[in-house]
């Protein structure tokens, strides 16, 4: 019995065995067992996007970069609950806590306290520390400086026709 493991580094990996001769490997007397581990989506990755970001705004000289890297994060993720409030119909009081018939006061206060709690838990996930040791790439930086604001922009246009949508269907936009 043979046993060979080509570890999680190693993707690519070829595994040429040579047998003795006298010894004639055919697809009756062989058994090849691969075993795919499929793991959940890391951390990591999400971690690599925030750092990705935090460089590039590094770059830029201008302002803070981690509260601007978390200013980013917490924005798109907003806005991807606004889509998802969108396409499924789900009230948006499931997710977002301040209504239209509160005094305006409140509904600042309400919406303040929203965000600094993204803030927070955002800040608790993506920690200057913690970016500041994952190594990026300059290509990633520049891959950053292009498709984040095409992803801005896409994210936006997709919310504007997700509302355009709704509209349509609760009778308020006529064409």
């Amino acid at each position: 019995m043979l046993f060979y493991t080509a570890g999680q580094r190693s993707p690519d990996a070829t595994v040429i065995i040579y047998l003795p001769a006298g010894i004639h490997a055919t697809l009756q007397n062989t058994t090849v067992n691969v075993i795919c581990i499929i793991r959940p989506f890391k951390m990591k990755k999400v971690q690599y996007v925030a750092a990705t970001i935090y460089r590039f705004y590094e770059k830029q000289n201008k302002g803070i970069p981690h509260f601007r890297m978390l200013g980013t994060l917490v924005l798109l993720f907003m806005l991807h609950l606004f889509h998802i409030t969108l396409i499924f119909n789900i009230p948006s009081h499931w997710f977002f806590p301040w209504s239209s018939e509160s005094k305006k006061l409140i509904q600042w206060l309400n919406g303040g306290v929203y965000v600094g709690f993204l803030f927070s838990i955002a800040q608790l996930m993506f920690s200057q520390k913690k970016l500041e040791n994952i190594e990026v790439s300059e290509k990633s930086i520049k891959w950053a400086k292009i498709v984040l604001p095409i992803y801005f922009v896409l994210a936006i246009l997709i919310l504007g026709a997700l509302l355009i949508k709704k509209g349509i269907e609760m009778g308020k936009i006529h064409f």
